[in-house]
């Protein structure tokens, strides 16, 4: 009898990019989000704060911090982006189009 192993389908969206896959996690204890999750913003707003970077879509809040579902500790929203390419070369790609 042999061990079957199911595989979950890739996200789609969330955490693809025009350079590739990035990996989204909390930064204190590497929880992932899945596309499911949900925050609530003090407008009452829920929503996947991943799919607007952070902003709020009917308030247009910028959320600066982001807290865990999974071990409640708050980071800076931008430290949840893992893979992402540095900073420099992009404004080196954005200075070649224009």
């Amino acid at each position: 009898m042999g061990v079957r192993i199911t595989l979950a389908p890739p996200r789609v969206g969330i955490g693809e990019t025009r350079y590739g896959l990035m990996n989204i996690h909390c930064p204190k204890c590497r929880w992932e989000p899945t596309p499911e999750a949900r925050w609530t913003c003090r407008c009452g707003t829920i929503w996947n704060t991943f799919e607007t970077g952070g902003q709020c879509p009917a308030c247009r809040k910028v959320w600066r911090d982001t807290q865990c579902l999974a071990c409640a500790q708050w980071s800076k929203h931008h430290d949840w982006y893992h893979g992402l390419p540095p900073v420099d070369e992009l404004m080196r790609e954005e200075e070649a189009v224009v």
